[in-house]
């Protein structure tokens, strides 16, 4: 299991699946979705750090199976689609947060794509994937 996050609202748990390639759902109100768990987003191999924004009907995750990935895909629409939000200016992402009031998405780079350059860099973007620019390294 690679992340896990739950809809305060619904009971809704989601969690990635290195095994399944996919985004799970389930509810913590009914142990059989626990156990039987739909397939929420299943075009994704290695999903982790998941957050929901409800605001926007959308959720937010990091994939590292194919690269450095961040993705969005739709809440409302049982996330059978999802799109790259940001990939060129992600390196090795070790955490992401969404800010839902500025409408902006933070994460922090591991260290930069730069061969021995091991420093951080916190980085900001818009929800959409624009306007990805470097805070502080």
């Amino acid at each position: 299991t690679n992340g896990l996050t739950i809809d305060s609202e619904t009971g809704d748990l989601y969690w990635g699946s290195q095994v399944l390639l996919c985004i799970l759902k389930g509810n913590i109100n009914n142990i059989n979705s626990l156990t039987n768990p739909v397939r929420f987003v299943t075009e994704r191999s290695n999903p982790f750090r998941i957050i929901i924004n409800k605001q926007d009907g959308k959720f937010y995750f990091l994939d590292h199976r194919y690269g450095n990935f961040l993705f969005t895909a739709d809440f409302e629409n049982g996330g059978y689609s999802s799109k790259v939000l940001a990939s060129s200016d992600i390196y090795l992402p070790s955490r992401f947060e969404i800010d839902t009031i500025s409408k902006k998405i933070y994460w922090v780079n591991s260290h930069s794509s730069f061969v021995n350059d091991n420093s951080q860099a916190i980085m900001v973007g818009n929800l959409d994937g624009s306007e990805i620019k470097q805070l502080m390294n």
